[in-house]
């Protein structure tokens, strides 16, 4: 831990006194949204009977000057920080950390930063960025968290509906610098898989701590191979990875492309121990064999530490092409492609690969490994991938509706979910699956409750939404945010910046009408160009809007 920590809890706020205890499963990242870096300004106002807000600690100047961490309530202390939403409050899922925004006399209005010199006060942002990752990490590392799924940011939380309509970080991390919550998550793994120098820019490290857990991984595979011994091959890649410092669940994803999920069928036989193709050139060349299984995973995880490290080899040298790798020329998955196998894609189907296994919730009760059960409780749906940025789900989700598939996004755990179909009979999800699966897709078998709005397409096809450009009314109670680009990942923008007429009206008030100027339409969102900026029309099947 490089930064100072200091406990000050404020015992005189209710959460404190009158402690309802929990066991977190996520953190929010907060700022002040004023311009006072110092600390204790705040915790004189929040340590009191009367208060309304309490959060679990601070980042920012203590009194001596210091920046640094000053933690105020226990972390398994219900705060309150974030509000509530239509779904609740994220207060109820763990702690919320405040960033105090430099003191340097900026103004604010309609959550935008105004006259804020920006490099006069990045030192200070890249100091207390640095204290949030290394606190935000340490956090996820004390619950056994993943940072990904477990971070958000008050916005977020707002746009997830747990909590109130606040615009931080956002508007002075993002706006300022440029520093988005994806990076922010990304120095965050990074961080806690010994990656002190921040994030690895171009995808996915190899080197560090594993990500996924061993249930995760065993979970993955045991979804697509019945047989319990690759299961039971999971433990191993971990244990080889932690001795030379490289992940071993990206290794053992690496090994579920490379066998087919350890069936085979390629150029190596299973006798081979030998599940990274090492060797293999194609055509019919069967690579290298190893004597055990062991040996085998210990020289893919040797021949990973050559492309991603010039560490030297903690264990004595079982790959027999160690020396033939430029050393350290590949530190992340990205790096593999065109390296390790000569196609294309193949640092993406990792990468899908891997993603798929940290998505697994190892707490729900799997039917989905019944095939053939008709049930009323679950439908099944055939899972193709799954991202933390929504961008990426679009992409492949429009990708599969070109290709005829009945296709829909599942936000959950803060990942965007990319999922076909949704069955009442397992067989016909499977029978999805291998069509998915001779077209190159890594897939597997996931549940949802089925409910009459769970789209059974069995009896209903999922399709994009279909809103045109033309005159809408606005209907939602609280109005509509106007944002520079079509998704909630793009910035509110504030009134100064709506056209004339929108200014004039106040905004994108209830009752107000405008102009969609262009469409794009999901099966989940839809969202409007007006002359001002987009605007969100419907979203998860809430709709905003009325056509006129």
């Amino acid at each position: 831990m490089s930064y100072t920590k200091r406990v000050r809890y404020m015992t005189k706020c209710p959460p404190y006194t009158n402690p309802r205890k929990l066991t977190p499963t996520k953190i929010t990242l907060h700022s002040v949204g004023c311009a006072q870096q110092k600390i204790m300004p705040f915790i004189n106002a929040e340590n009191s009977p009367n208060t309304g807000a309490a959060v679990s600690g601070f980042i920012g100047e203590d009194t001596d000057g210091l920046i640094c961490f000053v933690q105020t309530l226990p972390f398994n202390y219900r705060a309150w920080h974030v509000g509530a939403g239509s779904l609740g409050s994220y207060n109820n899922n763990g702690p919320g950390i405040e960033v105090c925004e430099p003191s340097g006399g900026q103004t604010y209005s309609g959550g935008v930063m105004k006259n804020f010199d920006t490099e006069k006060h990045r030192p200070y942002f890249n100091k207390t960025k640095a204290i949030a990752i290394e606190v935000f990490g340490d956090f996820c590392k004390e619950y056994g968290l993943n940072p990904y799924t477990a971070i958000v940011d008050h916005q977020e939380a707002h746009e997830l509906g747990y909590g109130s309509n606040h615009g931080d970080i956002k508007h002075w991390w993002d706006r300022m610098y440029g520093y988005t919550m994806n990076d922010f998550r990304k120095d965050v793994a990074a961080y806690m898989n010994g990656n002190t120098s921040g994030s690895v820019e171009n995808g996915i490290s190899i080197m560090g701590n594993a990500a996924a857990t061993a249930t995760q991984m065993k979970s993955y595979i045991a979804a697509r191979n019945k047989d319990k011994k690759w299961q039971d091959i999971v433990d191993i890649y971990l244990e080889e990875g932690k001795a030379e410092g490289v992940k071993g669940d990206v290794a053992f994803a690496q090994s579920c492309l490379e066998t087919g999920n350890f069936k085979f069928g390629g150029d190596v036989t299973e006798d081979q121990n030998n599940f990274a193709g090492i060797g293999t050139t194609g055509g019919g060349v069967k690579g290298h064999t190893f004597k055990d299984v062991r040996t085998g995973v210990r020289a893919q995880i040797q021949h990973l530490k050559a492309y991603a490290s010039k560490e030297p080899l903690k264990n004595k040298c079982v790959d027999p092409r160690f020396d033939l790798v430029t050393r350290g020329i590949a530190p992340t998955v990205d790096g593999l492609e065109k390296r390790w196998a000569a196609g294309s894609g193949y640092a993406k189907k990792i990468t899908s690969i891997y993603s798929s296994i940290l998505a697994i919730q190892t707490n729900q009760t799997d039917t989905s490994t019944k095939p053939g059960v008709d049930t009323k409780q679950y439908l099944f749906r055939v899972q193709v991938g799954a991202y933390s940025k929504k961008e990426n789900a679009y992409a492949l989700e429009a990708e599969l509706l070109n290709k005829g598939f009945d296709t829909l996004i599942a936000k959950a755990d803060g990942f965007y979910k990319v999922q076909v179909g949704a069955y009442s009979v397992r067989a016909n999800a499977d029978k999805k699956a291998e069509e998915l699966k001779a077209l190159g897709y890594s897939v597997f078998i996931t549940t949802v409750e089925n409910r009459p709005d769970s789209g059974s397409v069995d009896y209903k096809p999922t399709t994009k939404l279909k809103y045109k450009t033309g005159n809408y009314k606005v209907t939602a109670a609280r109005g509509l945010n106007v944002r520079s680009g079509p998704s909630t990942d793009y910035p509110v923008l504030d009134l100064s910046q709506l056209s004339a007429n929108a200014r004039a009206q106040g905004g994108y008030k209830a009752g107000v009408v405008f102009t969609a100027l262009e469409v794009v339409n999901s099966t989940t969102s839809a969202w409007a160009k007006t002359p001002s900026g987009w605007v969100c029309l419907e979203l998860n099947g809430s709709k905003y809007v009325t056509e006129e």
